[in-house]
């Protein structure tokens, strides 16, 4: 059947399918073939119209409603994979919607219990290659890598460790205000700052290799 014959899920499954391929190679930090590179072209041009429209009705500032956006797209990132086309359940816009309002309702709540807004979150500043599609995934994708990544340390080592790598590399505070808070010494706080980035860089490496070893074989399609 020619794809101008073809029916709405059918289109939206084959552009699943490329997209998911087209991030894989990414996320192993390979090139994708052209027609990958189109597909995920034409699934951010779609469904990025469609996140902003649903989180614009929503009463947020436009700090947090950016915010809320970037955490769709590496939500997307993450579990698009995972995602099963099934029409007779729903298909990949309601999904998209749905995850939009649920970030867009966790910003309020979070913006109620939580007055005072962090100095920065996950991944931000790691990649910034300019406008467009693939930039774009570039940087969402960094975002979502270092996430799992830091889950996945969370449960490796002591929390006060972890929140001493936190606060100062991720959140960027200042090693007197992390002693504070922590009760610490600006030394012991150094000290953990530099051994724990260290192990978490170890980590990030070996998570990556792993990656990129899955996916080779994905973008040569």
């Amino acid at each position: 059947m020619s794809q101008n014959c073809q029916s709405p899920e059918d289109i939206e499954r084959e552009l699943l399918d490329k997209t998911n391929a087209y991030l894989r190679c990414r996320s192993g930090g390979m090139d994708a073939s052209p027609p990958l590179v189109e597909a995920w072209q034409r699934f951010y041009c779609t469904y990025e119209l469609r996140v902003r429209k649903v989180l614009e009705k929503w009463h947020l500032s436009d700090a947090d409603r950016e915010d809320c956006f970037q955490d769709v797209w590496v939500e997307v990132l993450v579990h698009l994979g995972h995602f099963q086309h099934d029409p007779g359940r729903g298909r990949l816009a309601t999904w998209l919607t749905t995850l939009a309002r649920n970030k867009a309702a966790d910003s309020i709540r979070h913006r109620y219990r939580h007055p005072s807004r962090p100095l920065g979150h996950d991944g931000v500043a790691l990649l910034d290659t300019g406008p467009g599609p693939e930039s774009d995934c570039e940087r969402h994708w960094a975002q979502a890598r270092v996430r799992g990544a830091l889950t996945q340390f969370a449960d490796q080592v002591p929390e006060s460790s972890f929140r001493v790598l936190y606060l100062r590399w991720i959140e960027g505070r200042e090693v007197a205000e992390i002693a504070a808070a922590l009760g610490l010494t600006p030394e012991q706080v150094r000290l953990r700052a530099h051994r724990m980035k260290r192990r978490f860089r170890d980590l990030f490496e070996r998570l990556m290799a792993k990656e990129s070893f899955s996916s080779a074989n994905d973008c040569l399609k």
